[in-house]
């Protein structure tokens, strides 16, 4: 039996992690295994949509038996937010554990919950210190988008706000970053 736990982790962790191309300093260049992804869209300021996004994914991972990956485990955000529409609306992306068996059965009744599946991706990122104030994230996002002109990247997509699950359960130890899709 614990083999068959063990190795039931290991293709968790293998289909949910990343590889490290690059590094230098608060950058990194990431290579994403392919993922399984629900997105919800949200109106409202960031942490009221925020919310309501979680107690909607709650309730969807819960009538359909599935379960996130664990950011402590398997080095995915538990949450990845985007602004929309320069307005007061959120697309949240919240990344599941892969069971192809139970991704095939799921419902797909609800209108404002989308899945993905994802091939691999590639994704720059920055680190983000102290709290997320606007000012900080285009700072940062700035910074970011000009590494990657420095790499030779192309951007596919907007930034993101990746938000990754700590020991402790407190905001302020949240790790966070600015991600963006990029194509070498």
């Amino acid at each position: 039996m614990q083999n068959t736990t063990h190795f039931i982790k290991n293709q968790i962790l293998n289909e949910t992690s990343y590889k490290l191309i690059k590094a230098f300093d608060v950058f990194e260049l990431r290579k994403y295994t392919p993922s399984t992804m629900v997105e919800i869209i949200e109106s409202g300021n960031r942490e009221d949509a925020l919310s309501s996004a979680l107690n909607k994914i709650k309730f969807y991972l819960n009538e359909n038996n599935l379960k996130r990956a664990k950011s402590d485990q398997a080095v995915l955000p538990y949450v990845v937010m985007q602004r929309l529409d320069r307005g007061k609306k959120w697309k949240f992306e919240f990344f599941l554990q892969n069971d192809c068996y139970k991704l095939q059965e799921l419902k797909k009744d609800k209108p404002e919950i989308k899945i993905y599946q994802f091939k691999e991706r590639y994704f720059a990122t920055i680190k983000v210190t102290g709290l997320l104030s606007n000012e900080t994230l285009i700072e940062r996002t700035l910074l970011l988008k000009s590494w990657i002109a420095k790499e030779k990247l192309v951007i596919n997509e907007a930034p993101k706000i990746a938000k990754y699950k700590s020991f402790w359960d407190f905001t302020f130890f949240e790790k966070r970053e600015i991600m963006i899709e990029v194509s070498r």
